[in-house]
């Protein structure tokens, strides 16, 4: 790749171009400021991961996780809920859901499934 001279950066027309000039010390605080917002992020999504219920002090998962899990969609995460098959926690706007709940979900869906009951 050939370097780029000032001749490469002219105005041309009905386009405008910038040319930035920056130290290695501002290359620095700049990939700093990166990494430091990246790993924030990534620690409040670790902490939303790993979301603990104080009442009952169990893993909560969210709709989203959970309908992953379950291989379900939303409108029958609803439906599961309206049916009480599934309980959640409010938190706010967020509506999270006890791992245990969702693990006796399973376990109450592979059962089900393993004795099918014959209507006639």
């Amino acid at each position: 790749m050939k370097k780029k001279s000032l001749d490469d950066f002219r105005v041309k027309p009905g386009k405008v171009t910038y040319l930035l000039v920056v130290d290695s010390e501002q290359v620095q605080r700049i990939q700093d400021s990166i990494a430091s917002t990246v790993y924030s992020a990534i620690d409040k999504r670790r902490k939303e991961e790993l979301a603990y219920d104080e009442t009952c002090g169990c893993k909560m998962l969210s709709r989203f996780d959970v309908m992953g899990l379950l291989d379900i969609s939303e409108a029958t995460l609803w439906r599961y809920e309206k049916a009480e098959k599934l309980k959640s926690v409010s938190v706010g706007s967020r509506k999270l859901f006890p791992l245990s709940e969702v693990q006796k979900l399973i376990s109450d869906m592979r059962s089900s499934k393993s004795n099918p009951t014959v209507q006639n």
